[in-house]
């Protein structure tokens, strides 16, 4: 699956978000707790992650964990599974938070 795919998909699939009601979690340099996050949130060890429609990918928990963090502070990442029933927002400013 291509970015521009993960990016079409994410659209159509991910819930509508209000940060102020989100609880999220600060996650700069603690890739640990990203893990945790994902973890509890995502029920799948293959995960869906999308920046923009150029940028995404199809990774592991533990390879997704990396992408996150070194991305982490630039823009909005949308990670869903492949079902796109579960989510995770990693948000601009280094946090993150499971959406139900």
């Amino acid at each position: 699956m291509n970015a521009w795919k993960i990016n079409t998909l994410m659209n159509q699939h991910f819930p509508e978000s209000d940060f102020s009601k989100l609880a999220l979690v600060n996650i700069e340099g603690k890739p640990e707790v990203l893990e945790a996050i994902l973890k509890l949130s995502i029920n799948s060890e293959e995960l869906l992650i999308s920046v923009n429609r150029k940028v995404g990918a199809r990774l592991s928990l533990k390879d997704a964990v990396n992408f996150i963090q070194s991305s982490m502070g630039k823009v909005e990442m949308r990670v869903s599974n492949r079902g796109f029933t579960q989510f995770v927002i990693a948000a601009p400013n280094c946090t993150a938070a499971g959406l139900n």
